[in-house]
């Protein structure tokens, strides 16, 4: 086999493995989505700090933007 046939086909074989599907690309897209709504939400609920309840749910707000960070690749 020619060295050229065989890049070739190393080339088109490693384009098939890293290739996603359409529910992957999706599924990214959405968590991406949510990231940013989750970033939204903090920077609003910055503002308001002083409120013990408000506070609470910044810092949910927070961990559920950490932890969308650590999904996304």
């Amino acid at each position: 086999m020619e060295l050229k046939t065989i890049n070739k086909l190393y080339l088109e074989l490693s384009q098939i493995s890293t290739a996603k599907t359409k529910r992957e690309l999706e599924l990214e897209f959405g968590i991406g989505e949510i990231r940013s709504c989750a970033v939204k939400l903090s920077k609003k609920m910055d503002g308001f700090m002083s409120h013990k309840k408000i506070c609470d749910i910044t810092l949910i707000i927070k961990e559920i933007n950490d932890l969308s960070n650590d999904l996304l690749p």
